[in-house]
């Protein structure tokens, strides 16, 4: 059995789902600020020249403010002026353009209302939505004739409302996809790389000070030998029954992982090493007592660690490897070390 390695990292695909999606938003929003130009000098200077200064002054300051956060994102990935400013100063610049211009300028408001969702999370836009709604419609209403207002007014809200379920459907399919990356399709414990990941964090937290975190690395006993003589049907039934033993006695704090094979790690935070001798002898108990193969015990070897200061993730592994060697040299069937002091 190698010794774990925790080189293969892929921290890029296993950002937390707000993350993702904020990258994701602040590239729509870079895009938005390079198409900005193009797009508006042009309708911008031919305001200037027909002499409406106002509106072209507005036009001309969301042109500059959009190119300032495209380079801001695209140098350092970050927003550099606030998504509530730019949507401010766009819905002041359609409302000004309305009643400057008139029916024509009403267009404007379905590329506006539509990249609001595409550029901030759901609740947030919700709320801009909204808020823009309730001053457009009355304006509108206010300012041109009543059939014309409620045809805009009803076709607005439906490119909203459908917007909205378009992207609440995207933020779902991509918290799935999340899961279905990061978990093992067979036994739903997380998967090696995505251990990777959370072993950095735990080490993070722990030189910061905020508590002990344990390791335990477990192994199946003459697994091979269950696949070979009773098929790799019972061989995964075993795996999904012992995962299941670890997701029911964790706690919410902890993370059960399945490295390969019949190998599994589970990351114990704010506990010390006897705490965790204690967790993994039940573990070990539990599993010998339950009866998964006719005439046949399943039993675990298991190698605790507690993280030591200072440690890299390789040595803090592969201590919690060789203690399991150690409990597999004893016979099996035991947790290494049996006594914490």
């Amino acid at each position: 059995m190698k010794t774990l390695d925790v080189k293969e990292k892929s921290t890029a695909a296993f950002e937390s789902d707000e993350n993702m999606l904020q990258a994701f938003r602040n590239r729509n929003l870079m895009l938005l600020g390079w198409a900005a130009l193009p797009a508006m000098l042009p309708i911008s200077l031919l305001h200037l020249h027909k002499g409406l200064y106002l509106l072209s002054m507005l036009m001309n300051i969301v042109i500059i403010v959009s190119m300032i956060n495209s380079f801001s994102i695209r140098s350092n990935n970050r927003v550099l002026i606030s998504l509530w400013f730019v949507f401010a100063l766009m819905f002041i610049t359609l409302l000004v353009g309305i009643n400057v211009i008139g029916e024509s300028s009403l267009y404007w408001s379905y590329p506006v209302f539509f990249t609001i969702y595409f550029l901030m999370e759901r609740s947030i836009a919700r709320i801009k939505i909204i808020v823009g709604l309730i001053i457009l419609i009355p304006y509108v209403i206010y300012l041109f004739d009543f059939d014309l207002a409620i045809r805009f007014s009803v076709t607005l809200i439906i490119l909203c409302y459908f917007n909205d379920v378009l992207n609440g459907t995207q933020t779902k399919l991509y918290s799935r996809m999340k899961e279905l990356i990061i978990r093992d399709p067979l036994t739903n414990a997380f998967n090696r790389r995505h251990m990777n990941l959370c072993i950095q964090n735990v080490i993070e937290e722990s030189n910061r000070g905020l508590g002990p975190v344990c390791l335990l690395l477990m192994d199946i006993d003459h697994f091979k030998r269950i696949n070979d003589n009773l098929g790799h049907e019972k061989g995964d039934q075993v795996l999904k029954s012992f995962v299941d033993i670890l997701h029911k006695r964790q706690r919410k704090i902890d993370y059960v992982f399945r490295a390969g094979g019949e190998e599994f790690v589970v990351i114990l935070r704010n506990t010390e090493l006897k705490q965790a001798v204690l967790i993994a002898e039940e573990i070990r108990k539990h599993v010998e007592d339950e009866e998964w193969l006719e005439n046949q015990k399943v039993t675990i070897s298991i190698g605790a660690a507690q993280y030591l200061i200072d440690e890299s993730d390789d040595e803090w592994l592969k201590r919690a490897d060789d203690n399991m060697y150690e409990a597999k040299k004893f016979g099996r069937n035991r947790v290494f070390p049996q006594q914490a002091s």
